[in-house]
């Protein structure tokens, strides 16, 4: 179980995901955390929340996302929201690092 303070490192998908709130700490209400994604990172297959929400922002770099089918993209300073039960995905296709934050409520228990 992730803890506040943790880092992990996805090398397949070219991520680093800090955790700064995890659901058990937050009694199922919140996780949040920050991604580091590297350039040209592929980012997650496409993939649903069947029960929380998901929101981005982008704190530095930019962040494209696959959104209900539709490609986005979000700079600097940007958020978006991804409803529960919307299939999506992201990546960063910048040359630089894209730092993202990312907030899912209710957590629930992920």
């Amino acid at each position: 179980m992730a803890k506040a303070g943790q880092m992990i490192r996805n090398p397949i998908i070219g991520d680093r995901v800090l955790f700064r709130k995890t659901a058990q700490e937050t009694d199922g209400e919140l996780l949040e955390l920050e991604i580091f994604a590297q350039p040209v990172a592929a980012g997650p297959p496409v993939h649903i929340h069947p029960n929380s929400g998901e929101t981005f922002t982008v704190l530095k770099g930019r962040l494209d996302a696959e959104v209900d089918g539709r490609t986005v993209q979000f700079d600097e300073d940007e958020t978006f929201h991804v409803a529960p039960g919307v299939a999506h995905t992201w990546w960063n296709s910048g040359d630089v690092e894209a730092h993202v934050l990312v907030k899912f409520s209710p957590a629930s228990r992920m």
